[in-house]
C-alpha cells in the first residue's frame, strides 16, 4: 500500500502540503489559471490558420469551427461584412 506522498506526480502544487505531505481540505480555485492560459491563446497568430477580416481588423482565429462542410473551409481569410469590430471582439472575448 502506498502513502499519500506517492500521489503528489499528479496533484496541483496547492492540493499537497509539503510540511505533512498530506492533503489539504477545501476547493482549488483554477479560474484565474485557465482565464490567464485563454487570454494568452487569443488572438495568437501562432496556433491561427484562418483570419477574420471586420472593419480592416484582423483576428486570427482556428478553422475547427468550420466543421460543418461550409464554403470557409477551404479559405485563408474570411471577410465579415455588416459586423463591427467591437461586437466582433466582444464575441471572441
Amino acid at each position: 500500500m502506498s502513502d499519500d506522498s506517492d500521489l503528489e506526480w499528479f496533484l496541483p502544487p496547492t492540493a499537497v502540503n509539503k510540511e505533512s505531505k498530506g492533503f489539504q481540505s477545501g476547493e482549488i480555485d483554477h479560474k484565474d489559471i485557465m482565464s490567464k492560459n485563454m487570454a494568452s491563446m487569443f488572438l495568437c497568430r501562432d496556433l491561427s490558420d484562418v483570419t477574420f477580416m471586420v472593419e480592416e481588423e484582423e483576428f486570427p482565429a482556428h478553422k475547427a469551427m468550420f466543421l460543418g462542410g461550409l464554403k470557409e473551409n477551404n479559405d485563408d481569410k474570411v471577410v465579415l461584412k455588416e459586423t463591427s469590430g467591437f461586437a466582433f471582439r466582444a464575441l471572441l472575448w
